[in-house]
């Protein structure tokens, strides 16, 4: 750095020197007026003022420049893939959410219809079981009537035969009424 303000401290020396020598003429300075000695000294202060900013300031700024582009092209090419994986994510959760309603309606249709086919097994067996109560009942009332038929038999047997008829008759007299019936009723049915 020190070669560079060692340059700029000449060239100015060397522009106030020139501008001091054009000013002693006399005569009103003009652009293109001058001696070839200026002209050169233009030039290589020009030359040398490229030379500068080439160090200083252009290349430093072309860098950054370059720098700031691969950054922006970095950061492009990552959104662009951030927004394809988020694409991608979106669909994989719609058919998930997709998936999950299906098996979810599968699965309250499957209980559905495990609970109609319980209730109608339950139904079933309490439809049998009323019909053996019912048959039970039944059974128990048709005994019921042939013991009282046969305490009237008995107590009418008594009073035309006139003599008591013994317990051991009335068992077997029962017994064979109901026998009888049941055979009956069997060949009726």
């Amino acid at each position: 750095m020190a070669w560079f303000r060692t340059l700029i401290l000449a060239s100015v020396m060397t522009g106030v020197a020139l501008a001091a020598d054009s000013g002693h003429s006399g005569e009103e300075p003009d652009l293109f007026s001058g001696t070839f000695g200026d002209a050169l000294w233009t030039v290589v202060m020009f030359v040398v003022l490229c030379v500068v900013l080439t160090k200083v300031a252009w290349r430093p700024l072309i860098e950054a420049l370059n720098a700031r582009q691969t950054q922006i092209e970095t950061q492009l090419s990552s959104a662009e893939k951030s927004q394809a994986e988020a694409k991608k994510l979106m669909t994989d959760f719609k058919a998930q959410g997709a998936t999950l309603l299906r098996e979810a309606s599968e699965r309250s249709q499957k209980e559905q219809k495990l609970a109609t086919e319980k209730a109608q097994e339950e139904i079933t067996l309490m439809r049998r079981q009323a019909m053996e109560d019912i048959e039970n009942a039944k059974q128990a009332a048709q005994e019921q009537l042939w013991r009282e038929a046969g305490d009237v038999v008995l107590e009418l047997g008594t009073t035309v035969l006139g003599h008591a008829v013994t317990a051991d008759d009335d068992g077997r007299m029962m017994d064979e009424a109901i026998a009888k019936m049941k055979e009956a009723r069997q060949s009726n049915a």
